[in-house]
């Protein structure tokens, strides 16, 4: 495959060569966060630091500098693509919207400060600074979500399927409901857009819903095991479709006595195979929260491994790089709080995900 491709990943695999390696991780992890923001001068974030620098210091300018960033960098990547081949990498990219539009309205129901929103978002995707502002400006669910609507955000068939679950919000304060149609939508345009992807980037789109349907699954299953009550929605409303593990596999496993059960459920489906170690560690600790932190790092591992395993000129490419991007600004958050915390450097580098 070739046809679009050929420019923008080449700029890629330039930028590719910017990132990060393990020794550079492992220079960073014993700085203070004085040198720490010195040595990112050096690098391709000085920019973010430089525009950063009046309004913020110390571990604040970190954060704000890998935000921006981060931001810059994915919309500026999306630019070198058009027509067919920009598809995937609007996808790639396009994840932040959805993010940034569940944090804004999870920000509005819990009566977060506006200003306190705006700084955990990352307008990476569609959605600029000054859009995402004035949804996080809105003064609740209703009018945040009506102006979704308007502005067909974050895109007007989303925006259309999550107004139809205002009244069930309203109704019932869940605002899981609004969420599930959210990202249901999301899955629903995905899927559209799947049948003539590149079989590597199925695979990792694939995985995302598979992990998102996975651990909703097993909290179910835990809250069912600890006598908690919680409503009865049938499968196709609780889960994403598009997944390669079924979800009449995902609602039996909702519903078994023990963890051996669910892993034996998920052992005769087709659950990727890297991930059943994790999934057997699972079934010892019933640990949910490190299980879903393995298994994102195995879907980065896996994104990342598209630079080796997919067609040099096709989608695989921009896809991994949006992958080892995010990656990067992870673990320099994951530094730039420990060193804060006074935390050893030794202990740091155990923290990191290191995709080399």
């Amino acid at each position: 495959m070739s046809d679009g491709f050929e420019y923008g990943n080449a700029r890629v695999r330039a930028r590719r060569a910017d990132l990060l390696t393990r020794a550079r991780y492992e220079e960073l992890a014993s700085l203070d966060t004085d040198r720490l923001l010195a040595t990112l001068s050096d690098t391709p974030y000085r920019p973010d630091l430089v525009a950063a620098t009046p309004r913020y210091r110390g571990i604040r300018l970190c954060f704000e500098s890998l935000r921006t960033n981060l931001a810059r960098t994915l919309r500026e990547m999306a630019t070198w693509y058009e027509g067919p081949a920009a598809r995937p990498v609007k996808w790639a990219v396009g994840r932040w919207d959805l993010r940034n539009v569940r944090t804004i309205l999870r920000g509005h129901y819990a009566r977060v400060d506006p200003d306190e929103i705006r700084v955990a978002l990352v307008p990476a995707g569609r959605l600029d600074d000054d859009v995402l502002s004035e949804l996080a400006s809105q003064a609740g669910i209703r009018p945040t979500v009506e102006l979704m609507i308007s502005w067909g955000i974050p895109t007007p068939t989303i925006a259309r399927a999550v107004s139809g679950a205002l009244r069930t919000f309203e109704q019932s304060g869940d605002l899981g409901a609004v969420e599930r149609t959210l990202d249901r939508a999301a899955a629903a345009e995905l899927n559209a857009a799947l049948h003539d992807a590149e079989p590597e980037v199925v695979r990792v789109l694939r995985a995302v819903i598979d992990h998102v349907n996975l651990l909703v699954a097993l909290r179910l299953n835990k809250s069912r095991a600890e006598g908690q009550e919680w409503d009865a929605l049938e499968p196709a409303e609780r889960f994403l479709a598009g997944g390669a593990v079924p979800v009449t596999a995902l609602a039996r496993i909702t519903r078994v006595e023990d963890r051996s059960a669910a892993i034996t459920i998920l052992s005769a489906g087709p659950v990727a195979a890297d991930w059943r170690p994790a999934i057997e560690r699972w079934g010892e600790s019933g640990d949910v929260v490190a299980l879903g932190n393995e298994l994102d790092e195995m879907l980065a591992r896996t994104a990342v491994g598209m630079f080796a395993t997919a067609d040099p000129l096709g989608p695989g490419v921009p896809v991994a790089y949006v992958w080892a991007k995010e990656n990067e600004v992870a673990n320099l958050r994951t530094i730039g709080a420990a060193i804060a915390a006074g935390v050893p450097p030794e202990a740091i580098e155990k923290d990191l995900v290191i995709l080399e």
